[in-house]
């Protein structure tokens, strides 16, 4: 049996999954493609300093990258070469992380959480202006000071409107950090 997805009104980042199926007349094996559509973020880091680290934030379309806004975590630790996490004070590691919104107790609102980072828990996306605001999670704004970002809660607001609305599709969220 074969399962028909109806194409979309819009394009993302297609991931490919088989339906593997044995027809019984004659004992093989048919494949059959689903197309499973989901919004892709990029975290690009570009500026590692020693209390913090700025990067750029995309949203993914096909092959091309639209810049959403800048993000600022913590330090930026070498954990592939042996980096050690300072607790509170360290950005997660690089890798493809599942974004799900939830609510924040400490935040007392809803909020994008990072789902599977290894070492950490509760990393959010969340407003906030300097390195003293996180203590691993991601902060949104426009970087036009060093070391900041500013129009954080306009920026949180707008990525978790852009989230809800493929949620709402029934579009998967993920994030990979650079």
């Amino acid at each position: 049996m074969s399962i028909i997805v109806p194409k979309k009104q819009y394009t993302r980042k297609l991931l490919i999954c088989f339906d593997a199926t044995t027809q019984q007349h004659n004992n093989t094996t048919t494949f059959s493609t689903l197309n499973i559509i989901i919004m892709e973020l990029i975290l690009k880091r570009i500026a590692k300093k020693n209390t913090y680290t700025i990067g750029h934030l995309y949203e993914k379309f096909g092959g091309k990258r639209r810049e959403i806004c800048d993000t600022l975590e913590p330090t930026w630790r070498d954990y592939a070469h042996g980096g050690r996490k300072i607790k509170g004070c360290s950005a997660i590691p690089e890798g493809r992380y599942a974004v799900v919104i939830s609510y924040s107790p400490k935040f007392k609102q809803w909020l994008p959480i990072l789902l599977g980072v290894p070492n950490f828990s509760g990393i959010r996306i969340h407003a906030g202006n300097t390195a003293k605001d996180t203590e691993g999670c991601i902060l949104v704004g426009k970087n036009r000071e060093v070391g900041k970002v500013l129009d954080s809660r306009k920026w949180l607001n707008g990525i978790k409107h852009k989230i809800v609305a493929a949620k709402e599709r029934g579009e998967a969220v993920w994030i990979t950090i650079e």
